[in-house]
């Protein structure tokens, strides 16, 4: 029940901490706007524009929607589908060829050194991923932290050896999540927040129930 009883508590703060994190960022402003008018400013079409700053690490998807809906007025259905989408094209490509990206640029120092700093960062931030696994993977994905994303999440899942097709069906999952949490902040704002944190404390009294329900099942067998 240890492991319940974290997760429970990973998932009260984590996600208190997106909530005010994506509150945040519903004002669009920041380096991940300045790259999306630069875009803009070149000609190239707005919904376009979200597809391509949502496949970069330093914006992503809890980035994109914000720009799209608020920044730029666009449809907030196409946005969030597109911020979806573009966060998941890079995915692909990470999880299945980096390992000979690795092997090939450890040749050079420079790069030997880049990656062994880039392994200790991520790893320390994997040890919900490490315990829950693919559940864990999607958690992690799911919380719109600048920290966290399914850019990090696909290295997670590479240096922990996860499954490729688990791993890309898990990080969709945590990709899909965080779309949701996102959106509701920006598309509702105040309510959106409250919508956001009734969620959280039904997830966690949910959680909490469980969690008893079990303890008490298996106390029933030991005294049987």
């Amino acid at each position: 029940m240890k492991k319940t009883d974290n997760f429970i508590l990973l998932t009260v703060v984590f996600c208190l901490l997106s909530v005010i994190m994506s509150s945040a960022d519903v004002s669009g402003d920041g380096l991940g706007l300045r790259i999306a008018n630069k875009f803009k400013d070149a000609g190239i079409d707005p919904y376009i524009v979200i597809l391509l700053i949502s496949t970069l690490p330093i914006v992503e998807l809890r980035g994109a929607i914000p720009i799209g809906i608020i920044a730029f007025q666009l449809n907030w259905f196409l946005v969030i589908l597109l911020s979806i989408i573009g966060n998941m094209i890079p995915i692909f490509f990470v999880l299945f060829l980096f390992k000979y990206v690795e092997k090939f640029l450890r040749r050079f120092k420079v790069f030997d050194v880049f990656f062994d700093k880039l392994f200790a960062r991520t790893i320390a931030k994997s040890k919900s991923v490490e315990e829950f696994q693919e559940l864990g993977l999607a958690f992690f994905v799911a919380i719109p932290l600048p920290v966290t994303g399914a850019w990090t999440g696909s290295l997670i899942a590479y240096l922990l050896k996860l499954s490729y097709l688990k791993s890309i069906f898990f990080i969709f999952l945590g990709v899909v999540c965080a779309g949701a949490i996102v959106s509701v902040i920006t598309y509702f704002k105040m309510t959106g927040l409250i919508i956001a944190l009734s969620v959280l404390v039904i997830i966690t009294l949910f959680g909490a129930l469980k969690t008893y329900l079990n303890r008490k099942k298996d106390n029933g067998k030991v005294s049987s």
